[in-house]
């Protein structure tokens, strides 16, 4: 990775919260979606998205797809220039404002079982046990990388401890936005 080429063009290019209203930033937000959409299994359009993202209604597109897009965007946007400090808490937060109107009862909690793939070879342990392993390395280490180096690292380790059930591509990869957009 050209981290310099990378530096070079944030300062050149900085992102902001004006950038958000631009028809760029809707672009890459409306194809990042559908393809996590379809890793999720569903297929929607990117002109079905669009005019989701208009304040429409797409009639053959679930509310709780209508509402993933909604707040998927929703939280980029947020993302951009915020002064996020990444932590289980605001983990918590993240998966709250992304399952908005969606699973309003429990949404920030972990589902049962063990996580998804154990690390490097060992027994697949509980998943709260690696997510505060995974943010005591976020502290100590991770969040001193690189950010893309940094959420890349974190990315992986949400899929693969998916802590959550539900739409767990789609969180990850809003992890990964909350470490590269501030």
């Amino acid at each position: 990775v050209d981290v310099d080429g990378i530096r070079k063009l944030q300062d050149e290019f900085p992102l902001d919260k004006k950038a958000t209203e631009g028809k760029g930033f809707l672009s890459v937000v409306s194809k990042s979606i559908r393809a996590l959409l379809a890793i999720s299994g569903e297929d929607v359009s990117e002109k079905d998205i669009r005019t989701i993202y208009s304040g429409k209604v797409v009639s053959h597109v679930s509310l709780e797809v209508h509402l993933v897009i909604i707040n998927f965007r929703s939280l980029l946007t947020y993302f951009v220039g915020s002064q996020l400090r990444l932590s289980l808490k605001a983990i918590e937060d993240i998966r709250t404002r992304f399952l908005q109107g969606i699973n309003d009862i429990n949404p920030s909690e972990y589902r049962h079982g063990l996580c998804r793939f154990p690390f490097r070879g060992e027994e697949r342990a509980s998943i709260d046990m690696q997510m505060v392993a995974a943010f005591q390395q976020w502290e100590n280490a991770w969040q001193n990388y690189h950010p893309l180096t940094a959420g890349t690292i974190l990315y992986a380790e949400m899929l693969r401890i998916e802590p959550y059930g539900e739409y767990p591509e789609i969180f990850a990869y809003l992890v990964l936005a909350s470490v590269l957009l501030p």
